[in-house]
């Protein structure tokens, strides 16, 4: 075949290399096509239906509605045990919704392993040396770096700056006549929290969180339209001269070119201290030292691919400090609006622990039970990070003995397991009851005991089962930030339901959840009226 071609080519008969050409291609695609549609993704596992012939199920995943393609591709065809297999592309993937098989995969694994599409549209995104894509060596010294930083003192201090710039904003918003202002607090958080990350987790006043956040979200949905346009040369090769690939190029160097001076001032103080690891122990110093030191020992790799690899980390640090929080914080806020009776606990829960503290700035985000419940219930409801995969190093075997070979992707559906009622009672219904309770002399709340199945107005609803809650994953690849995300989240919620009393707009829709990046956001975001506290 290979001879024939170059006889042709030599002869520059086009219109018969031309022809061969279209029928080989043609016959390639169309043996790729009865492959997939013939051969089941894994064995012993049914499959969900629909499966494209080039992509499997991965416009499944992506695409509106989200819960109804959710459910289709995780729960509506899965075995007895929540386990089903489907097609990434042309790679299978073992899905899971069982949180034991959840613990059994996660605790034992770190690799995360995305197909060619994903990954090559991620590295232009994030970076091919992000979080998200970084694995071995490298990856475990940058997570220790960040873990490492997160420490009481740490912790304590981002309490502190969230509660005061929070307390902030809200004195400065233009209220009508009536003391209230309609917006959408979700493009509200999410500046919000880039300011308040980059006071906490970068030590240092950002310019413009604003337009940091603004161009976050740029890239966030420019690698999302490309993934819902696979066939399109111009969504797959960045080269080519386009308005969208224009406008990614410049999103992406401005973010690239603000993170490198960042980073160049943060080295040039460093030195200039002489520091020995008393000083600068924020994430962002701390990641910079083991830029350093990851420098000093790989020889191998140029100054220009060092800084590129921890200007991707950066990138990726950025993102986590500010976008799953401001995703819970707005689903909060959202939750309350509807149901204003669970407000009214909030906030009496709020002026309790007032009451008993001296600092009227800075809540304790430990004692505050029922906004804890809020926040881990509406995580449960709309977690920001809907799916966690792992690429097997060894055989696992799940449950009902089905074993996943090592070298299988297999993709943990979070949010499809926080609605699973043999796990959660009346699922799809906010009842922060699920965590808290009355105490015994009923004069605070507190988390609910194993023993405890009641809520203090008498009805009837399942402890939570923290076994199938993975917000921010577990095991070794989870997220280091959990107790800090956890923290942070009800601190700016309830500096905000102290001040402000939320509520839905006159026959306002229901909120639209969808994938955007790697996380699930409201679609079109989620507009709120605040009025002040009387």
């Amino acid at each position: 075949m290979v001879s024939l071609f170059l006889q042709l080519f030599e002869e520059q008969d086009l219109f018969t290399l031309s022809l061969l050409g279209f029928l080989l291609v043609s016959t390639t695609l169309f043996l790729v096509k009865r492959s997939m549609e013939l051969k089941k993704p894994v064995p012993n596992l049914p499959s969900p239906p629909d499966s494209h012939w080039l992509l499997g199920h991965a416009l499944t995943l992506i695409s509106p509605p989200f819960f109804d393609n959710m459910a289709k591709l995780a729960v509506n065809s899965a075995n007895e045990h929540g386990q089903v297999g489907f097609w990434m592309v042309n790679r299978p993937f073992i899905g899971i919704t069982h949180w034991e098989d959840a613990r059994e995969v996660e605790r034992n694994e770190v690799v995360r392993d995305f197909p060619f599409v994903f990954e090559r549209l991620l590295s232009r995104f994030v970076g091919k040396k992000s979080f998200v894509l970084l694995n071995g060596p490298e990856w475990k010294l940058y997570r220790a770096a960040v873990s490492k930083s997160l420490g009481p003192s740490f912790m304590l201090k981002t309490r502190s700056i969230a509660a005061r710039l929070t307390q902030e904003w809200i004195q400065q918003q233009a209220y009508d006549e009536n003391g209230a202002i309609v917006l959408d607090v979700f493009a509200m958080l999410k500046a919000h929290l880039v300011d308040v990350f980059g006071q906490a987790g970068f030590d240092r006043k950002f310019e413009a969180p604003a337009r940091i956040a603004e161009t976050y979200d740029n890239l966030t949905a420019d690698f999302t339209s490309r993934l819902l346009d696979p066939f399109n040369p111009c969504a797959m090769f960045y080269q080519i001269p386009t308005t969208r690939n224009t406008k990614h190029r410049q999103d992406k160097q401005w973010l690239t070119n603000f993170l490198d001076s960042a980073a160049k001032q943060r080295l040039q103080e460093m030195a200039a201290n002489n520091d020995e690891g008393q000083k600068f122990d924020d994430p962002f110093s701390r990641v910079l030292k083991a830029y350093l030191q990851h420098k000093k020992t790989n020889t191998e790799m140029t100054e220009a691919e060092h800084d590129k690899s921890l200007n991707d980390i950066l990138t990726s640090l950025l993102l986590a400090g500010h976008d799953a929080t401001s995703i819970v914080v707005t689903y909060s806020l959202y939750l309350l609006a509807k149901h204003p009776q669970y407000q009214q606990l909030c906030f009496e829960e709020i002026q309790q622990q007032q009451q008993q503290e001296d600092n009227d700035h800075c809540l304790d985000p430990s004692q505050l039970h029922y906004c804890r419940a809020v926040v881990s219930e509406a995580m449960r409801l709309y977690s920001p990070d809907p799916v966690a995969t792992r690429q097997l190093q060894k055989d696992h075997t799940l449950k009902g003995g089905i074993v996943a070979p090592k070298g299988t992707t297999v993709m943990v559906n979070v949010c499809m397991m926080h609605r699973n009622p043999e796990f959660w009672p009346q699922p799809a219904e906010f009842r922060p009851d699920r965590w808290v309770c009355r105490s015994n002399d009923k004069e605070a709340w507190v988390p609910r005991d194993e023993n405890n199945n009641k809520d203090d107005n008498n009805s009837t609803i399942a402890k939570a089962n923290r076994n199938a809650f993975h917000p921010f994953s577990v095991g070794p690849r989870n997220c280091p930030g959990d107790k800090l995300g956890m923290d942070l989240t009800t601190i700016v919620l309830a500096t905000l339901i102290k001040e402000l009393e939320v509520s839905l707009l006159p026959n306002q829709p229901e909120v639209e959840p969808a994938f955007y990046g790697v996380v699930q956001k409201p679609r079109r975001g989620v507009t709120l009226k605040l009025s002040k506290r009387g």
